[in-house]
């Protein structure tokens, strides 16, 4: 695929995590930015928890990227969401991912469709996607790495160490790493060797 964005869009440049970890800390305490104005990763929204949602909201998102199996986000946030913003256009891409396990190579061309949709979306600067498996650490984890693999031209490791560096930014991060496990790390090289050539 080798796919890098044309000088003539404007692509963010990389957190410099140590200096930035302020900057790269989301709107709520689970979450943290992945792009700077235009990708925040965390936990599935739930309009039960006000701050949160709240915060959620404030942060004008027009994506969602769902990577959970049971598909119920529709009633469960999507419509609270588009009440509490007045926002009626805003979208979800599903792409369920099996919790705690890698993705299967057999997905990974479905995973570079829904890349390049987050990558038309960063570029063209007309929107901002929200990124979220249920606690935002592991599936969310793998996505995250493989898009800045892809935007930043990035070879796996150091995409997600920088994925983990991001991730590590957030005030609570429930001591997890991101991605979770080494099988889901391992998982992202895979993917990058083989659809992004780094």
């Amino acid at each position: 695929m080798n796919r890098t964005p044309s000088a003539k869009f404007f692509v963010p440049p990389m957190y410099q995590t140590r200096s930035e970890a302020h900057l790269v800390q989301g709107p709520f305490a689970q979450s943290n930015w992945v792009v700077k104005d235009r990708v925040l990763c965390g936990p599935m929204p739930d309009p039960r928890r006000k701050v949160a949602f709240g915060s959620l909201c404030k942060a004008n998102i027009t994506t969602f990227v769902n990577l959970l199996e049971n598909d119920g986000t529709l009633e469960h946030y999507l419509r609270p969401y588009r009440e509490a913003t007045g926002n009626q256009n805003v979208t979800q891409i599903s792409f369920p991912m099996q919790d705690g396990f890698p993705l299967p190579p057999a997905r990974f061309e479905e995973l570079t469709k829904v890349l390049r949709q987050i990558v038309d979306i960063i570029i063209e600067g007309e929107g901002r996607v929200y990124i979220h498996c249920k606690n935002g650490h592991g599936r969310a984890g793998i996505v995250v790495s493989c898009l800045l693999a892809m935007l930043y031209n990035l070879p796996g490791m150091r995409a997600v160490n920088y994925c983990d560096s991001l991730h590590s930014c957030r005030v609570e991060t429930e001591d997890q790493s991101s991605p979770q496990t080494q099988e889901q790390r391992l998982c992202v090289l895979d993917f990058t060797s083989k659809n992004i050539g780094a």
